[in-house]
């Protein structure tokens, strides 16, 4: 949906922007193909308040080779207007917008005619003129210009990313360009798939430069200072401070407009524990917003006196040397700074049991399960997990053999997802395991022709490159601690990873570089043991 700034509502905001601020600066992030084709993969616009240092223009770019071609990687910022500014975030939101000039090339006898940078889809989650005033955790740690310690308002503009070039994917050809523009951004864009092909506008404090506040020396106020602009009007805006507890609201206190001054002190009705902070304009809204934060009155610390230190020497099996050294302590002593809370008993008991039921609700969240001999029926949780996959299912265990074939290939509801096995030449060469699994793999086909397509592939290595059981279903990868062939008899943990990404990373790279299991059998040589009975048989009824 693209924006209209004719509308009453936004006519008024870009009144009030235009009034606020005099220039904002853009940073543009797009890709140009071998057809001279242009796509946004990011722009933000921040509006620059008169106390904001302007940044430094930029415009640097480098060529990558993908899978099918070369595309070069563009990065812009300039100084503009904030009419231009504002135009800039109107194109974007119809489809396409002219590539702004730097002022390297607005000096040039003859500057560059128009060239089209194409924003695929893009839409707005709420409408034009609504701001939203962003929490911390998701920009703080993305400095794109560097801190702003009064925040900013954000209005956004996203698109679908699969209509992208895919520059952060798993494969070879996405990590240089990944690295180049975090290195050029200064910020790890690369981990914020949220921000691919979107485009910003923040609108930075025009009326607060810096805020800050906290306890008085006897805990019983709250001491707020504030740093306006030199064009502020301090009669415009209200505060709000919020005092919680560990154990819910305590205080709302608003300070009107004709209180606000810039050096103030706030009685509270009780001693600091968490304040947060929220500033009102009259004319422009929500301006500043922090969440409560608690206060620590006391610290309590273990203090540990090194008696001596323990060199450790060790040769390894293949004759390497390994070298530590321990620094080595007697008993701890437990020391305190600070005055104890007259509540610390409460908060201690409500913060341990609160902490012990995230972490319950956590380990839930990632299907944390022990199995052991007494678990009932473990190789069905198993199969529970396996049929959770809607298109990839990859089983990664390099003792995985023929008998596993029997009890997990044959456990599928949906028959058309492949399988894919990773197993391992150490245990494929031990004894009658190679043959053995070329005739588990012969008798269910011709037990059921709507088994799974199963491929098998093999790490050739003297030992595995993966050591570990994984299960990489879909987006997810499962950590299975024992291998399938004994899994239940002993004990051992089932979870999912709470970050796949680099697992998955890994377990493709080991999938392209392993044998084909067809392969591997005609080069393995041909063992003068005769072939001994499997010993797990598998029945498929049909009703």
């Amino acid at each position: 949906m693209a924006i209209d700034l004719n509308t009453f509502e936004a006519k008024a905001k870009v009144e009030e922007i235009l009034r606020d601020f005099q220039e904002g600066c853009i940073t543009l992030v797009y890709s140009r193909d071998d057809k001279n084709f242009r796509t946004l993969i990011y722009c933000s616009i921040e509006m620059l308040a008169d106390w904001v240092e302007r940044p430094t223009e930029l415009d640097t770019h480098e060529k990558f080779r993908t899978a099918s071609k070369k595309i070069e990687f563009n990065v812009r910022r300039s100084v503009l207007s904030t009419a231009e500014c504002l135009k800039w975030i109107e194109d974007c939101s119809k489809g396409q917008v002219n590539l702004f000039l730097t002022s390297k090339e607005r000096q040039a006898d003859s500057p560059p005619g128009e060239r089209i940078v194409h924003a695929l889809n893009l839409t707005a989650p709420f409408e034009f003129p609504q701001f939203l005033y962003p929490y911390n955790t998701f920009w703080g740690e993305m400095p794109i210009y560097g801190h702003r310690p009064c925040g900013a308002r954000w209005f956004q503009l996203r698109t679908d990313i699969e209509v992208l070039p895919n520059i952060f994917g798993n494969d070879e050809y996405a990590k240089p360009i990944n690295e180049w523009i975090d290195k050029t951004l200064q910020m790890k864009f690369s981990e914020r798939r949220y921000l691919l092909g979107s485009c910003h506008l923040f609108l930075t404090n025009p009326v607060l430069k810096e805020i800050s506040y906290g306890p008085t020396d006897d805990w019983k106020s709250l001491r707020v200072s504030l740093s306006p602009t030199s064009k502020a009007d301090l009669s415009s805006i209200n505060i709000l401070v919020r005092e919680d507890s560990v154990v819910g609201i305590k205080n709302r206190i608003v300070i009107s407009s004709d209180e606000v001054q810039t050096e103030m002190t706030i009685p509270l009705k009780s001693e600091v524990d968490a304040i947060g902070l929220e500033v009102l304009c009259t004319q422009r809204g929500l301006l500043y917003s922090s969440k409560p934060t608690p206060y620590i009155k006391s610290i309590n610390f273990n203090m540990n006196i090194i008696n001596k230190q323990r060199n450790v020497r060790i040769k390894d099996r293949d004759d390497s040397v390994d070298e530590f050294s321990v620094a080595v302590h007697g008993q701890s002593m437990k020391s305190s700074v600070g005055e104890q809370r007259d509540d610390r008993v409460t908060n201690l008991l409500l913060s341990k049991e609160e902490s012990l039921i995230k972490k319950k609700k956590m380990a839930e969240s990632l299907g944390q399960k022990w199995f052991d001999k007494d678990s009932e029926n473990p190789n069905g949780e198993i199969r529970k997990i396996l049929n959770s996959g809607l298109s990839t299912i990859r089983i990664v265990d390099p003792y995985f053999g023929s008998s596993e074939i029997y009890r997990f290939a044959t456990s599928l509801s949906n028959s058309t997802i492949p399988i894919q096995i990773l197993t391992s030449k150490e245990y494929l060469n031990k004894g009658q395991s190679a043959q053995n699994m070329v005739k588990a793999l012969k008798e269910i086909k011709d037990l059921d022709s709507q088994i799974n397509p199963i491929e098998i592939r093999v790490m050739m290595g003297r030992k595995p490159d993966i050591h570990d059981r994984f299960f990489a279903i879909d987006s997810e990868v499962w950590i299975v601690g024992t291998s399938l062939n004994e899994f239940g008899s002993r004990g051992t943990v089932v979870m999912k990873a709470p970050y796949p990404d680099p697992i998955s990373m890994k377990i493709e790279s080991v999938w392209a570089e392993s044998m084909r299991f067809e392969d591997y059998i005609k080069t393995r040589p041909v063992s003068e043991k005769p072939v001994k009975k499997i010993r797990k048989k598998v029945k498929v009824s049909k009703k």
